[in-house]
């Protein structure tokens, strides 16, 4: 073969591409179909929808008698990257049958860069076109705020599903549409990128994928080369940031979970904490007839002491009286710690309430020696009252502790604002569509 034959080093351009004309088999006008892979053309004149897949073009039947409005017409230029798009086909689809929730679609075709969708809903405007990127898993599987994971390594957040119907179209497709066909749709917002969209679409046994952004307005009407584009247009209701709103969520719990977290171990810390002053046991002749403990000495003016009493409880209570005696002779202060556990089981399920353990906290004012004045009374099963007690007691006292209720507290609200947050979370999810 000979190189200068075939020009092998030398550069070619592209050949221009020509329109192909056709007739409408309907009122027999001519029509010009300027994408090549149209399958689907409405004629212009008579409303027809054209099937044009086949050399012999067939009538698929008329089109919706409504007229939707449309700001932006066939033929109308797009400027994008550099390239001249032409809108040949517009759609309009509905959600729920509602007619004010109407998504305006626009295919936007250049002869040598191939088709790209322009929408616009409620104001919002994005630009996307065709992908061959999967998602590693179900779309349709999630739920707003969920995270979908495509093979090229990027992560989307759901940001909403639902069914779409279409309601009307002019133009030309590269597919065969009837008025009246759905489409399962889940949209996804980039992890990172919030600008940048990915949809998934299933019509009928067939799933696409598409990539994409939000334009601006001030962009739309850059690529329209029309200033005044919608310039009557009320402005447009931000769109929530699903992806932000996951991120405080989850913040917003993890900070909780902190929080939680710290206090509970606070409060094992505190509930620890003390040097154990006195350990006596009483019999139950003891704590019947109120009896005063051994001494034992607080080194310390103000110091706050820990005082557990501790008792076999079993199906039983015990009413138990203390009182703080200073100096062997005044009684400074009065205090009640009752007891009482109960367990059994239900239905072949074992169950227990109450503790065989409880402790007061008392701040003494002075150093020096003091001792405890018990007094108790005890019953078993359900016995409303009792006039001695049944039963013994051991009686610790520690010096230099620490409070913890107020760790305590602090981690039940904690634990109450998880729960309100995981509610409130799982509601914001359940109401973007989805399974």
């Amino acid at each position: 073969m000979e190189n200068e034959r075939f020009a092998l080093h030398s550069g070619r351009k592209r050949p221009a591409y020509t329109p192909k004309d056709i007739h409408c088999p309907s009122c027999g006008a001519g029509l010009t179909v300027k994408d090549e892979r149209s399958e689907l053309v409405v004629c212009e004149y008579c409303g027809s929808h054209l099937d044009v897949s086949q050399e012999e073009k067939q009538v698929l039947g008329k089109g919706t008698g409504r007229k939707w409005n449309f700001p932006l017409h066939l033929g109308d230029s797009f400027r994008w990257k550099k390239a001249r798009y032409e809108i040949i086909a517009r759609l309009v689809f509905i959600e729920d049958g509602d007619d004010d929730e109407a998504s305006r679609q626009y295919l936007l075709y250049n002869p040598y860069h191939g088709t790209l969708w322009l929408d616009e809903y409620d104001g919002h405007y994005s630009l996307s076109s065709d992908s061959h990127v999967m998602p590693t898993e179900d779309a349709f599987r999630k739920r707003r705020g969920d995270v979908l994971t495509t093979y090229d390594k990027q992560q989307w957040v759901m940001e909403g599903s639902g069914t779409y119907e279409l309601v009307y179209v002019d133009g030309a497709l590269p597919w065969i549409a009837a008025i009246g066909d759905q489409i399962q749709y889940a949209e996804f917002v980039n992890n990172k990128s919030p600008k940048l969209q990915y949809e998934v679409q299933r019509i009928g046994n067939e799933i696409e994928y598409g990539k994409g952004e939000s334009l601006s307005l001030a962009q739309v009407r850059r690529a329209l080369e029309k200033p005044e584009f919608a310039k009557e247009q009320t402005a447009a209701v931000p769109v929530e940031n699903v992806a932000e709103t996951r991120q405080t969520y989850i913040r917003l719990m993890a900070i909780v979970i902190v929080i939680l977290v710290v206090n509970v171990a606070l409060f094992v810390y505190t509930s620890s904490r003390g040097k154990l002053a006195l350990q006596q046991q009483f019999s139950s002749q003891e704590l019947t007839q109120e009896t005063l403990s051994k001494p034992f000495t607080v080194d310390k003016a103000g110091d706050l002491v820990k005082i557990t009493a501790e008792a076999g409880l079993s199906n039983a209570w015990m009413a138990l009286d203390l009182g703080v005696v200073w100096d062997k002779e005044s009684l400074i202060h009065v205090d009640e710690a009752d007891i009482s556990y109960y367990y059994g089981s239900d239905g072949g399920e074992s169950w227990s309430e109450g503790s065989r353990k409880k402790s007061i906290y008392v701040k003494l004012p002075w150093e020096g020696t003091y001792q405890l004045l018990v007094h108790a009374v005890s019953a078993s099963g359900n016995a409303q009252s009792a006039s001695q007690a049944m039963h013994n007691a051991t009686i610790r006292v520690y010096t230099g502790a620490l409070m913890p209720q107020y760790f305590l507290f602090i981690g039940f609200l904690a634990l109450v604002a998880l729960a309100v947050l995981f509610i409130m979370y799982n509601n914001w999810k359940n109401t973007g569509g989805g399974d």
